[in-house]
């Protein structure tokens, strides 16, 4: 019954949306592009604009490819609230300005050296929230199929450039 939301709505963020929802969790969504949001709503998803999904979510799990929460989102986000990253690349969070404005302390150890964890307070008002491994992409315990995937595709790429390589074909397509 938690609430969890999910910011970017292309394959990543239906998957953790998805991963959400199969533990029971009330899923929100937000991405810039208001079709998109009508498709999670179709999918039973709630879409909501970011501030409102920002002030209501225990758990925020960036899913945009691009910087999804900015230093001016700051103020939004829920007391106490876990923010994860499952996009490809470490840039959904404005870290860097978080640190200007935050004091951060590495609850890593407090926790049996599991996945880092950090908890960043607001200096101005003492509201804390915490970033899970650094801001990096995470994956669920469940295993992602986006790496099963990408495994299969680039095994049977690897396989196609060994065989152009090491044989001469005659111009045009073959299989």
């Amino acid at each position: 019954g938690v609430r969890c939301g999910v910011v970017g709505w292309g394959n990543i963020g239906k998957s953790c949306a998805t991963a959400f929802e199969g533990r029971n969790a009330v899923v929100s969504v937000y991405d810039i592009n208001p079709v998109v949001n009508m498709l999670a709503y179709g999918r039973g998803f709630y879409p909501m604009p970011l501030k409102q999904l920002l002030q209501e979510s225990s758990i925020v799990m960036g899913c945009s490819g691009r910087r999804s929460i900015r230093v001016a989102d700051l103020d939004d986000i829920k007391e106490g609230a876990l923010l994860c990253s499952a996009s490809s690349k470490d840039i959904e969070f404005d870290l860097q300005g978080f640190a200007q404005l935050c004091d951060i302390v590495d609850l890593t150890a407090k926790f049996s050296g599991a996945c880092p964890i950090e908890r960043y307070t607001v200096r101005k008002t003492g509201k804390f929230f915490y970033i899970l491994k650094y801001g990096t992409p995470i994956d669920f315990l469940d295993l992602p199929l986006q790496g099963a995937v990408l495994d299969c595709t680039f095994s049977e790429l690897f396989v196609c450039m060994r065989e152009l390589a090491s044989s001469t074909h005659k111009p045009g397509l073959s299989e």
